[in-house]
């Protein structure tokens, strides 16, 4: 029962790692949200740039099949 917490909390974390497609922003031109946060995590500076996770909670980001896909992702 001591571990309750620290268990969610890994949970929470492996949950994280496994890759979820980012969201289409409508309110910005070519733009993506985190599924997890809601926080942007499209480029705005170098477009063709993807951000393999979100840099705000952590989540793992699959850019597969999304509108604003640019050929690839960078590590």
């Amino acid at each position: 029962m001591d571990f309750i917490e620290e268990i969610e909390i890994a949970i929470n974390a492996l949950e994280k790692q496994v890759p979820k497609r980012p969201i289409e922003d409508a309110y910005y031109n070519e733009s993506a949200v985190c599924p997890n946060c809601g926080g942007n995590v499209a480029n705005q500076c170098d477009h063709d740039y993807q951000f393999q996770y979100c840099h705000y909670c952590g989540q793992k980001l699959d850019w597969r099949d999304h509108p604003t896909e640019k050929g690839g992702e960078r590590e």
